[in-house]
């Protein structure tokens, strides 16, 4: 996978070459994160296999106890290890917040656009959290929702990496502007190569690819509607405009998908908690 750069104008759009389709050009997930997913699909792991194995990496360990702390997450008093993480929250809350620590590592860093990087990963945390939490008010599997919203764009971000890659070094840099629709027209396909790449759950590649049209997902529909109207909810909580709630609640998804009054302010109310859990994620 490339990124060809070539002479632009005002009307000559930034463009990205995906003509190299190796899967070995695409990302890697990092280790940890695989095993992590790997162990929290384990029916035989306990709470000291998670611990343990979280140890090995002393930066994510803070970093999931920064983020276990954090009022999306903690319930009682101040969490101080791994093993009272496990013990407090469950062996599932904890796998899904490493997973989504993995993923600020070095591997999804974008040089020179870093900005615009830890503003998709708040909105795919805060996604992931009010899809975890759309679940929860329907019964659905809470952990896959919440994975299928954290990497419903992550193709985005490996959009974005690609877009450093192609300017490091450059006297000039391309403006947001010029990158955001970049981004917007590679979502889908880098997102559903990536996640098959990573062999994700197939839930969340086809979220990652259907996520702005998930009437046009050929499977797990619900799920990639669910996402899609998280993903809205995410855009409205990151933006300092509260006021707008209103409008939020007149979302045709919130019908189409059987929610009633009372399950939509129960969502909605977890707007502060998400946002400071995603400052501490990004810290």
């Amino acid at each position: 996978m490339a990124l060809r750069r070539a002479p632009r104008s005002r009307r000559d759009p930034l463009k990205l070459d995906l003509s190299i389709r190796q899967p070995s050009a695409l990302p890697v997930l990092p280790a940890i994160a695989t095993s992590v997913l790997s162990l929290a699909n384990n029916p035989s792991a306990d709470a000291a296999d998670l611990s343990d194995l979280i140890h090995q990496d002393q930066t994510l360990a803070g970093n999931v106890l920064r983020i276990a702390n954090s009022p999306a997450y903690r319930t009682g008093d101040a969490i101080v290890s791994l093993r009272q993480a496990v013990l407090q929250l469950g062996f599932s809350v904890l796998s899904e917040i490493a997973v989504a620590a993995c993923l600020n590592a070095d591997a999804f860093r974008a040089p020179g656009f870093e900005p615009l990087r830890k503003r998709l990963l708040a909105h795919a945390f805060v996604t992931g959290g009010f899809a975890k939490e759309l679940a929860r008010r329907k019964r659905r599997n809470v952990e896959a929702l919440f994975l299928c919203g954290l990497l419903h764009s992550v193709g985005r971000t490996v959009a974005l990496r690609l877009v450093a890659e192609a300017h490091a070094g450059a006297a000039e840099r391309p403006a947001e502007a010029d990158v955001l629709p970049v981004l917007d027209a590679h979502e889908a396909e880098l997102g559903a190569r990536v996640t098959a790449a990573w062999n994700l759950p197939p839930q969340v590649q086809t979220a990652a690819a259907h996520h702005r049209a998930p009437e046009q997902a050929p499977a797990f529909v619900d799920e990639t509607r669910t996402v899609a109207l998280a993903a809205a909810l995410a855009t409205w909580g990151l933006q300092d405009a509260a006021h707008d709630e209103a409008v939020v609640r007149t979302l045709p998804a919130w019908a189409g998908l059987n929610y009633y009054p009372d399950e939509v302010d129960a969502v909605l109310e977890r707007r502060p908690a998400l946002l400071e859990a995603a400052a501490i994620f990004l810290a």
